[in-house]
């Protein structure tokens, strides 16, 4: 579910010539992941926990990520503090939410307690790379304007010109890299979840069951793997699976087909039912 409004993103928050990304997130691997690539953008990254100072962080912040299914950080109460904070300071940051597809009602209360745009996880990973670029245009833009009224002459104009050319094809191809990337850890992530959920209910399941279950999962997930690489073991009131696999980031060119990197996964979950 996303909203219609357009997120508004500026340089505002820039540290130095850095931009500043907030996120507030309970889950720690999919923060993390998500920092790889905010990261290689150059874009400082700040996670909130409770306990920190909001207001403090967002004077700094181009933009606000928030889980909106985390009661950890209660995340409806957090994106209205910062929805307030910015209509009292006139400050320009982006509210961004994302959730779980099943938590309707959270994402709902996500889009009216502030967010400028509620997305579902999946949705979310897929506009990474869009409000990234949001993010790195806008300073871009203020540090060729701070530039251009340097008043050094039109050669470091000319220079400045050419860093921002520079700076614009290596965005293109870090968003590029993370829109065919990031999914692979979501994916990864999910295929994890149902094995957990399926664990829970293993007690009224057979492994044929739980496994044709998990084999839509890993079908709608397009996950590279045969049906035999999915192994489920029972050990009386525990169970284990596991699913090793490569995802493979390739491009094409002139008709043929070139691997950039390989990303090894191994999802596994043990558990009593």
């Amino acid at each position: 579910m996303a909203a219609n409004d357009s997120v508004k993103i500026t340089a505002d928050g820039a540290s130095g010539n850095s931009p500043v990304v907030v996120i507030a997130g309970a889950d720690l691997l999919f923060c993390s992941k998500v920092k790889v690539v905010t990261e290689a953008l150059g874009i400082q990254v700040v996670s909130y926990r409770t306990g920190h100072n909001l207001e403090e962080l967002l004077k700094k912040a181009s933009l606000l990520l928030v889980d909106v299914s985390s009661s950890k950080i209660t995340a409806s109460d957090l994106i209205f503090e910062a929805h307030q904070f910015r209509q009292s300071s006139g400050r320009n940051f982006g509210i961004v939410g994302y959730g779980p597809h099943v938590e309707v009602d959270a994402l709902e209360m996500a889009k009216e307690r502030g967010c400028d745009e509620v997305l579902t996880r999946s949705s979310f990973v897929e506009a990474l790379p869009r409000l990234l670029s949001a993010v790195t245009t806008s300073a871009g833009q203020d540090t060729q304007s701070k530039s251009s009224f340097a008043g050094n002459g039109g050669k470091e104009n000319g220079a400045g010109k050419l860093t921002v050319i520079v700076f614009g094809a290596i965005t293109a191809a870090v968003l590029y890299t993370a829109y065919y990337v990031l999914p692979f850890y979501y994916y990864y992530y999910e295929i994890q979840n149902q094995f957990e959920q399926v664990i829970a209910v293993a007690s009224t399941e057979s492994d044929q069951e739980i496994r044709r279950r998990l084999s839509y999962y890993i079908q709608k997930y397009d996950l590279p793997v045969l049906q035999e690489d999915l192994f489920i073991e029972r050990d009386g009131r525990q169970m284990h699976i596991r699913l090793p696999y490569e995802e493979i980031f390739s491009v094409s060119w002139s008709g043929k087909e070139y691997v950039l990197w390989r990303f090894p996964f191994r999802a596994e979950a043990r558990g009593e039912f």
